[in-house]
């Protein structure tokens, strides 16, 4: 749980408390003053694919606000053998809708799958000051020689590297697939307000003995969220304050009129 939902779910117990103690028309006032306050506080929430062609590290399109950079890094520490450049020419990409051209390659190793020794490409998300990022899912082209890969599953440095947050299987075939769509879960989706997120996909299941790159990505599109979350909870935090002092205005009037009744 977030620090925001958790300053929800106590906003939502302080609003029942609040809603026993006024009358109606104040309580239709402010919260129709904070549904257009989280209305505001939604526009600053920032989605977008963030998308590599395989021409350059850096994404090529999509990155939203509250991300201020996303960029490949080189594969090398952790290939089969001698390791071969991250960015390729040869054997572009051939399905339907291929930017083809470019691609990231590289010589993963045979096996199965282990967080520790396994190939991977690597993406490192930087966030904007306050901004949490939220994974959400992927796209991509992919293609397996036959010692390639047969498996790509997701991870990140959210919680360590932990646990999976996606998974599909690829043919090592020689030919590329387009994978649309892979869908991220688990609780481990959102990292803290401020921090840069690393996210994984690893390669395993192939076998035989690797003499060159076996595995090529291309047109991969990320899709992120990033919130800002201080920003949210000011707002709610205000309309709080604003119906604190509603609550006082009306019991100083109720207080006037007794009074003056007596």
């Amino acid at each position: 749980m977030t620090r925001l939902t958790k300053r929800l779910v106590l906003f939502e117990f302080s609003a029942k408390r609040f809603g026993e103690q006024v009358p109606p028309q104040i309580m239709k006032t402010t919260f129709t003053i904070l549904g257009a306050s989280l209305i505001l506080a939604g526009a600053s929430v920032c989605r977008g694919a963030i998308y590599w062609d395989g021409s350059q590290t850096s994404a090529n399109s999509g990155l939203p606000a509250g991300i201020s950079s996303a960029a490949f890094t080189d594969p090398t520490p952790n290939q089969s053998g001698t390791p071969v450049v991250l960015i390729n020419s040869s054997s572009a990409s051939d399905y339907t809708g291929a930017s083809a051209g470019n691609n990231f390659e590289t010589k993963a190793k045979i096996g199965a799958l282990s967080t520790s020794t396994s190939t991977y490409f690597s993406v490192a998300l930087t966030a904007t000051a306050g901004y949490a990022i939220t994974l959400n899912s992927i796209s991509l082209g992919s293609r397996s020689t036959p010692t390639g890969p047969t498996a790509l599953t997701f991870y990140s440095s959210i919680d360590n590297y932990a646990t999976a947050i996606g998974s599909t299987t690829v043919a090592a075939s020689s030919a590329w697939a387009f994978i649309s769509t892979i869908n991220f879960s688990g609780s481990s989706l959102t990292a803290s307000a401020g921090s840069d997120v690393t996210f994984r996909i690893y390669g395993s299941g192939g076998s035989g003995t690797v003499s060159g790159a076996n595995w090529r990505i291309d047109d991969i599109s990320l899709d992120v969220t990033a919130v800002p979350e201080t920003a949210a909870w000011g707002l709610i935090s205000a309309i709080g304050l604003l119906g604190i002092c509603s609550v006082r205005t009306w019991r100083e009037q109720r207080a006037a009129k007794r009074a003056t009744l007596a």
